[in-house]
This record gives structure tokens, C-alpha cells and sequence, in this order.
């Protein structure tokens, strides 16, 4: 676990910080830590049950999701313009 942390952060982590972060997070004593209780410690609670960093795609247009023909149009000339 501990080797996972410094991968997935790209930073060290001294162990004494690993010690304090598992007992912070309840985790302290426990050897195998399932990946749901180790999620559960950080989720925010949403609609959908799950963050917007674990969905894989990125939906951050839904607006636009709806256009109409004439509306992607003038929306792909603006674009044009700008570049």
C-alpha cells in the first residue's frame, strides 16, 4: 500500500506520514485493505455514487450535448475564428 501511495501521489512519503495517514483513515492495524473501504475514506457523495475523477469520461460539455444543427454550426465557426 504504501508503495502505491508514493506512485500514485509522485511524491515521497516517510513512513511516520504512511503511519499517521492509515490510523487517520482507520486503517492502521489492518493488513489487507479492500479497495472499497480504502475508496469509501475519500468519496464524495454524488448522484450518481461515484466522484467526477473516476468517470472516464470526461462529461464536462452536457450542455452541449443537446445542440441542434444550426447551433453546432455556429458554435464549429467560432471556433475557426479563434484558431
Amino acid at each position: 500500500m504504501f508503495r502505491i501511495l508514493v506512485t500514485v501521489s509522485n511524491r515521497p512519503l516517510a513512513p511516520g506520514q504512511y503511519n499517521r495517514l492509515m490510523d487517520r483513515l482507520g486503517f492502521k492495524d489492518r493488513n489487507i485493505i479492500n479497495f472499497t473501504e480504502f475508496f469509501s475514506a475519500f468519496r464524495e457523495a454524488t448522484a450518481n455514487g461515484y466522484p467526477k475523477w473516476m468517470d472516464p469520461v470526461q462529461r464536462q460539455w452536457q450542455e452541449r450535448a443537446n445542440m441542434s444543427a444550426s447551433q453546432v454550426h455556429l458554435h464549429l465557426k467560432e471556433k475557426a475564428k479563434q484558431r
